[in-house]
């Protein structure tokens, strides 16, 4: 996700379960996370090289999350990253419409790479009719 301006978009359906990787310039091992708005929790975060992981539970659809993260190796420094979460918004623009349904129909029956990753909604591995119909029960849905 972006650190600045407008924030990136999930689109996939975690069913309110998704892990927030926040990279780093150099390796981590210490750092707090905390969610400061939107509804979802932030779990334990933990640390791999230059990555801190953070377990978001319970995250609602439609909404942004802002994730602050802290005291990143004792630093006492913080900084907010905003996550837009937004089923079936498959090119990230911020708003379900035609042009998402279109996108999933065109990769039908493909399996998932990393260019077409965002229409498998259901995260099935394999893009089908189950996220065409995933993005289009979500037609009109938006960011704020």
């Amino acid at each position: 996700m972006p650190l600045t301006g407008t924030s990136g978009v999930e689109d996939r359906d975690g069913s309110g379960s998704y892990l927030a990787v926040f990279t780093f310039d150099d390796p981590v091992t210490s750092g707090d996370a905390a969610i400061v708005s939107g509804t979802a929790t932030a779990g334990v975060p933990t640390f791999s090289g230059n990555e801190m992981r953070v377990p978001l539970a319970e995250v609602a659809d439609q909404q942004n999350v802002t994730i602050e993260v802290s005291n990143v190796d004792g630093d006492g420094g913080s900084d907010d990253v905003v996550f837009g979460f937004l089923k079936g918004d498959v090119n990230g623009d911020r708003t379900v419409k035609n042009t998402d349904v279109t996108q999933v129909k065109a990769a039908n029956g493909q399996l998932v790479t990393g260019s077409n990753f965002r229409d498998d909604i259901n995260l099935s591995g394999k893009v089908d009719k189950a996220d065409s119909q995933a993005v289009t029960a979500n037609k009109g849905h938006r960011l704020p």
